[in-house]
C-alpha cells in the first residue's frame, strides 16, 4: 500500500471505523425489532430469529477467506469491494417482501461485512506508522465495541419513528458516502495476483460448514438444552469438519490459512485471550436487561440509560489504552485489563440481588466497561504486530473471527448455565424466567458472572505468565 502521511491517514481511519461500526451494529440490531417484523410478516418469532442467525453465520463464514484474499489481490480492492455488496444487501433487506427475501438479502448483506471486515485492520496497521498504530487500533476497537454494543439502542429509536425496514434502509446512504470516501482516499495496493496462486476452495467448505454446524448446535441447545442427543450430534460433526480443515490447510500448497502464524506465541496467546475476553464482554448485555427489567422492574428506557454506562466508558477508554499501548507497550496493558474484567465480574456475581442501589450497578457496570475498553485496543495491537505486513489481512481476519466466535459462545453458553441454574432452583426445567421467584433469578446470574469471571482469570494468569515469567518485546 502506498506510503499515507498526515491528516489523510485519519480520513482514511474515520471510513474504516464507519464500517466496522455499521457492521458490527448489524450483528444486533435486529434483535428488537423481531417481535415488530415477526407481526408485519405474519410469521412466527422463531422463523425471525433466524434473520440474525443468518446474518453472524454469513459473516463469520467468510471473512477468513477474504482476508486471505486481501493479502493477495490487495486489501483496498476487498474492502471496497465488501462495502459495495454490504450496501446493495442492506437495500435489498429493507425491501418490504416477504420473510425469505429478508433471509436472502440479510445473508449478502452479512457476506459483505464478512468481505469487507477481513482487511479493517489491515488496512489501519500498513496506513499508521508503528509509533501511531495503538492509538489508530484503539479507535477501531472502540468502533467494533460501540457497535456490539450500541445495536439494539439504535434499533430501538429507528423503530419508535420509523418502520422496521429503515432498520436496514439507514445503512445504505452512509454505505454510498463511505464508499465514495474510500475510493477516494484509500491508496492502491500495488498488488497482482500471482497466476500461480489458487484459493483454497475445498478448505473454505470445510472450515464454513463447521462454522455453521457449530452455530446451529449453539443456537439449538439454547431452546432445547445438550439433553437432546442432535446437539452433541451437531458438535461431533462440527469438530470433525474441523479437523478435516486443519489436515486440509496443513497438506495444501495454496492454504486458506497459513497455520505457521500460530507457532508465534505471542499471535497464539493474543488471540486466545480475544476469544476468552469477547465471551466475557459479551455476557452483560445478554444478563444486564434481564436483571434491570425483570428482576428490579425497571421501565426499559431506564434500562437503557443505565446500561449506556458501557458504550461511554468504552468510548473514553479505548483511544486512551491504544495511545498509552505506543508509550508503555501492549502486554501490561492486556494484563490490567483482563484483571479488571475478572474483578467486575466477581462483584457483579455477589453484589447484584434485588436491593443493590442503581449508583452500585451503574459503577459495576463501567468497572467491567474499563477493563474491556483497557484490554481490547492493546491486545488487538499485539496481534497485528506480532505477524510480517505480507500477512496482515489474515491476522485481522482471525482476529475477528475469534471475536466474534467468543461472543457467540458467550450469549449460547451464558443463556444455558442461566436456565439451567433456574431450573436446578426451581426443581423443573424452565427456559425463561420465572417473575415470581426472583431467588431463582439471583441464584442463576450469580453463577453465570463468577463463570465469566473464570474464563477472564485464566486469560489474565496467561497474560501474567508471559508478561512477568520473560522478557517480552511488547513489555
Amino acid at each position: 500500500m502506498e506510503p499515507v502521511v498526515g491528516r489523510k491517514r485519519w480520513a482514511i481511519q474515520a471510513v474504516v471505523l464507519t464500517i466496522a461500526f455499521m457492521t458490527n451494529v448489524d450483528a444486533s440490531i435486529v434483535n428488537i425489532a423481531i417481535p415488530v417484523i415477526s407481526e408485519k410478516l405474519n410469521v412466527t418469532t422463531a422463523a425471525t430469529t433466524w434473520v440474525v442467525t443468518v446474518y453472524l453465520l454469513g459473516f463469520t463464514s467468510f471473512i477468513l477467506f477474504f482476508g486471505k484474499i486481501a493479502d493477495i489481490v490487495g486489501k483496498r480492492r476487498v474492502f471496497l469491494t465488501g462495502l459495495a455488496v454490504f450496501t446493495a444487501g442492506s437495500l435489498l433487506c429493507g425491501l418490504p417482501l416477504a420473510l425469505p427475501w429478508l433471509l436472502v438479502s440479510r445473508v449478502l448483506q452479512a457476506i459483505g461485512a464478512g468481505i469487507s471486515m477481513s482487511s479493517t485492520l489491515g488496512i489501519t496497521a500498513e496506513v499508521f506508522p508503528e509509533n501511531e498504530r495503538g492509538r489508530a487500533l484503539g479507535f477501531a476497537g472502540m468502533a467494533v465495541a460501540l457497535g456490539n454494543i450500541t445495536g439494539p439502542t439504535i434499533g430501538g429509536l429507528i423503530l419508535s419513528f420509523l418502520d422496521w425496514h429503515y432498520i436496514f434502509l439507514i445503512n445504505v446512504p452512509i454505505g454510498i458516502v463511505a464508499l465514495s470516501f474510500g475510493i477516494k482516499l484509500i491508496p492502491n495496493d500495488n498488488k497482482k495476483a500471482d497466476s500461480r496462486t489458487k484459493l483454497d476452495f475445498p478448505g473454505f467448505t470445510a472450515f464454513a460448514l463447521s462454522i455453521i454446524t457449530l452455530f446451529v448446535a449453539l443456537s439449538q441447545a439454547e431452546v432445547d438444552g445438550f439433553s437432546q442427543p442432535y446437539i452433541p450430534g451437531l458438535i461431533a460433526a462440527a469438530v470433525v469438519l474441523f479437523a478435516l480443515f486443519v489436515v486440509r490447510e496443513r497438506r495444501t500448497a495454496f492454504p486458506m490459512l497459513d497455520l505457521s502464524i500460530f507457532r508465534n506465541g505471542l499471535f497464539s496467546l493474543s488471540i486466545l485471550c480475544t476469544f476468552l475476553a469477547y465471551w466475557a464482554i459479551s455476557c452483560s448485555p445478554l444478563i444486564l436487561p434481564m436483571y434491570l427489567q425483570d428482576m428490579l422492574g425497571l421501565e426499559p428506557h431506564v434500562t437503557g440509560f443505565i446500561i449506556l454506562a458501557s458504550p461511554l466508558v468504552m468510548v473514553a477508554v479505548a483511544p486512551v489504552s491504544g495511545y498509552l499501548s505506543d508509550k508503555i507497550g501492549a502486554a501490561i496493558l492486556t494484563f490490567i485489563g483482563l484483571t479488571i474484567l475478572a474483578s467486575s465480574f466477581v462483584m457483579m456475581g455477589l453484589l447484584l440481588t434485588q436491593s443493590t442501589p442503581i449508583f452500585v450497578i451503574v459503577l459495576l457496570i463501567a468497572f467491567s466497561a474499563f477493563g474491556g475498553g483497557m484490554f481490547t485496543s492493546p491486545n488487538t495491537v499485539m496481534v497485528m504486530s506480532s505477524v510480517p505486513k505480507g500477512k496482515y489481512g489474515i491476522a485481522g481476519s482471525v482476529n475477528t473471527l475469534v471475536r466474534n466466535a467468543g461472543t457467540t459462545c458467550s450469549v449460547a453458553i451464558s443463556s444455558i448455565i442461566l436456565y439451567n441454574r433456574i431450573s436446578a432452583s426451581i426443581g423443573y426445567r424452565v427456559s425463561t424466567i420465572v417473575l415470581d421467584r426472583p431467588d431463582t433469578f439471583a441464584y442463576a446470574l450469580r453463577w453465570v458472572y463468577l463463570v465469566t469471571a473464570g474464563i477472564c482469570t485464566l486469560g489474565a494468569a496467561m497474560t501474567g505468565i508471559r508478561l512477568f515469567g520473560r522478557k517480552s518485546p511488547h513489555k
